[in-house]
């Protein structure tokens, strides 16, 4: 069966595989999947055994329509399974669609489906072809060779399952926050693209990996449902495009904007949000005991509280604009202890009179905690267990906590027993909201200006569960999306009733479903360094409804070589900056700038200070005179391409290269229609380039808007070291 129209053509096999997809004669599909089934559904049995069912297996019948046809798999795997494929080809779109619905008589739950079945070439830059894969994993980058991510433990493929979403893995709407991913050449342009069209929020596994015949392009959905009908409500979706992943992120922001997904309200149209949240205050992250994760807990120097107050109030000065203190290991239980945190430690008394201190001097305060889960024991700090043991029993906690398909509870993954013992707990009952509730009224209640309740719970989700015993399907879905929501409106209200506009996040930028509510996250696209490439693809889709900060950087002490790199902190400041994120700074025990959380000061030392002091004033500078209403409030669109920069080796510790143009830059839209680009030099010599651009423009040479002069087609524009310049178009 073949389908085609002046965008693509597209063959389909005996069983309905995707044997073939050409982008204007380019084929996108590898060779040698004939064999691939055009969807495997997999079946589970209490107990966790599972059946996975082939649609190559099964009887088939094809109806032919209008744009389509609507293929009928029977008796699939020889159960009592009937599934039904409805794939549709307009005339004048690019794009293909599918969906499928199913009437499943077995008496066995769907745990997921694989669907569409795509498989690309194995022909990445990285193995000697020119194709790049962008992924949506970790706010969005582009994987040139898959060896690099199964190089780790936490970043290797691994089949989505219980607990997989603590391992940064592909789960949406969790570590992945966006729906789409695409396959492409960086030289003829040509590319396919592959989405759900999705406005739910259903939990799908979201993967590219590397298999026998090629590059799978996975998407595992999880319908969540022990219905014996069921009937998919979007529609998975490929394409043919041109260019590069920011056209492919407009075929998906096109999509985005219509489907009702977002919230209701734009960052300037939103009263609900605090006066200092549209002021880009620099966030200051350090620890109160210890200086890292594991190890020695004791109070450091930046305990009692306000110890911290000289460091904080001096960089508040230097930089000239509001700061955050956000606070780690601050809980009175243990470090990273969830979900009971309160009281501070060194009791509310002295934790009150640092937010009154910081308020007064106009600043704010933000604590870090460590999510839904139950700590059980703790390795950090013993005087915390005996209470944990106690309240787990009395609690009952084990009657809520995740179980596996097997039944059982295993200890949670998200954080090693370096740190804690813990279990995951289901989201689907009343008493762990409850708790949250509490915890998160009392930061409210001493006057906390933000709360990353939810670190841990990446983009914002729970932990996936397969109890028979909670009132949810026995099998991971939507449910846990609809659970958070239901949380987060709950929470969300109880604030505004207390007539506080304290903000909360998560780890990593909220998932599509939790924007409304979680609209100040802790940035983790750091963790793409390990295999890819950082870019601004969250700030692309989602900057005109919330702000991210730039987070702690946790993790890349172990996937860039700093020594050799100095120059690395700068880049990631303006990697966050170019992307619509405040910027974030952390502290170590002694309030001098790191180059992050994790980073082993013994072995590295810390960074320039005033050469990081330099480059943060200067670019939230930008961000809080001229450049705000576009990098505030801005629409993100597709740069104009920068020619004769240099070229910027960022530097792994496995001693590969990831490069980046010396000169990194964004474009913006404001909501008035003007148009602008920034461009940012974050190294201390002075860089030079030129841009594709045809007509004369206005370069703005200072932050305040003040100094300004035309620049001609091919004239040549030098940035400052440090600093950042922006050009209106």
């Amino acid at each position: 069966m073949i389908f085609s129209n002046q965008f693509y053509s597209v063959e389909l096999g005996e069983y309905g595989q995707l044997l073939s997809f050409k982008n204007k004669g380019k084929e996108m599909i590898a060779e040698g999947v004939a064999e691939m089934p055009l969807f495997t559904i997999c079946l589970i049995e209490k107990g966790g055994k599972q059946h996975r069912l082939s649609s190559s297996d099964s009887v088939l019948s094809v109806v032919s329509h209008a744009v389509g046809i609507v293929m009928t798999f029977q008796k699939v795997g020889g159960y009592d399974l009937d599934v039904t494929v409805t794939a549709r080809f307009p005339k004048e779109d690019a794009k293909t669609y599918w969906s499928l619905e199913w009437r499943n008589g077995t008496g066995l739950s769907v745990e997921w489906v694989d669907f569409p079945s795509i498989i690309v070439p194995y022909q990445l830059k990285g193995n000697g072809g020119d194709n790049v894969i962008f992924w949506p994993g970790t706010e969005g980058g582009l994987i040139e060779d898959l060896s690099l991510r199964e190089k780790y433990k936490g970043t290797m493929y691994r089949e989505t399952g219980y607990q997989t979403k603590n391992a940064w893995t592909g789960v949406y709407p969790n570590t992945v926050s966006m729906q789409f991913m695409a396959y492409y050449s960086e030289m003829d342009e040509k590319g396919l693209y592959v989405a759900a069209h999705d406005p739910h929020g259903n939990l799908k596994a979201i993967e590219p990996h590397g298999v026998e015949e090629g590059i799978r392009i996975e998407y595992r959905l999880f319908p969540g449902t022990e219905e014996e009908v069921y009937s998919m409500q979007y529609e998975m979706v490929v394409g043919a495009f041109c260019g590069d992943w920011y056209d492919a992120a407009d075929i998906y922001r096109s999509w985005l904007d219509e489907s009702g997904e977002l919230p209701e309200k734009k960052l300037l149209d939103n009263e609900d949000l605090p006066e200092w949240y549209a002021e880009s205050p620099v966030v200051l992250i350090y620890p109160v005991r210890g200086s890292k994760d594991t190890g020695d807990m004791e109070p450091n120097s930046m305990f009692p509280y306000m110890n911290g107050a000289k460091h904080v109030d001096a960089l508040s000065e230097v930089l000239g604009c509001k700061v955050m203190a956000l606070l780690m290991h601050w809980e009175g239980t243990a470090p990273w202890a969830p979900p009971k945190v309160w009281p501070p430690y060194g009791g509310e008394e002295e934790f009150k009179k640092y937010v009154d201190h910081l308020h007064a001097k106009g600043n704010l305060i933000g604590v870090y905690a460590s999510g839904i889960g139950w700590t059980k024991e703790s390795t950090l700090d013993p005087s915390y267990n005996e209470r944990a043991t106690r309240e787990y029993e009395e609690l009952h906690i084990e009657d809520i906590a995740c179980r596996t398909a097997a039944g059982t509870i295993e200890q949670s993954q998200i954080i090693g027993s370096s740190i804690r013992y813990s279990v995951d707990v289901c989201t689907h009952n009343e008493q762990i909201k409850d708790i949250v509730s509490e915890e998160i009224g009392h930061i409210c209640d001493i006057g906390c200006d933000y709360a990353q309740y939810f670190d841990q719970n990446l983009g914002g989700l729970g932990c996936l569960c397969y109890s028979d015993a909670h009132g949810h399907a026995p099998v991971p879905g939507k449910w846990m999306r609809d659970d958070m929501v239901a949380l987060y409106k709950r929470l969300q209200s109880e604030i505004r009733e207390k007539g506080s506009q304290m903000m909360l996040g998560c780890e990593e930028g909220a998932a599509e479903p939790f924007i409304e509510y979680l609209k100040f996250s802790d940035s983790r696209a750091n963790s793409q360094f390990y295999y890819g490439k950082v870019v601004p693809a969250y700030g692309y889709l989602y900057h005109e409804y919330l702000n991210n900060f730039s987070g702690n950087q946790d993790g890349t002490y172990w996937a860039l070589n700093t020594l050799d790199n100095p120059s690395n902190l700068a880049f990631r400041i303006a990697s966050c900056f170019i992307s619509g994120n405040m910027i974030s700074l952390v502290l170590t025990h002694d309030g001098q700038i790191s180059w992050g959380w994790g980073h082993i000061m013994d072995e590295e030392g810390v960074p320039d200070q005033k050469e990081i002091i330099t480059l943060v004033k200067n670019l939230n500078d930008w961000r809080r005179s001229f450049g705000k209403p576009y990098l505030y409030s801005g629409r993100m669109q597709k740069p104009v391409k920068v020619l004769d920069a240099e070229v910027y080796e960022l530097l792994r510790r496995d001693d590969t290269i990831i490069e980046y143009p010396a000169i990194l830059h964004t474009n913006w839209e404001a909501s008035d229609g003007t148009r602008a680009q920034i461009f940012v030099n974050f190294q201390k010599e002075e860089k030079s380039f030129r841009i594709a651009y045809d007509k004369a423009c206005t370069l703005i040479v200072t932050p305040d808007g003040k100094e300004t002069r035309k620049i001609l087609p091919g004239e040549q524009i030098t940035v400052a070291p440090l600093s950042a310049v922006m050009i209106a178009f």
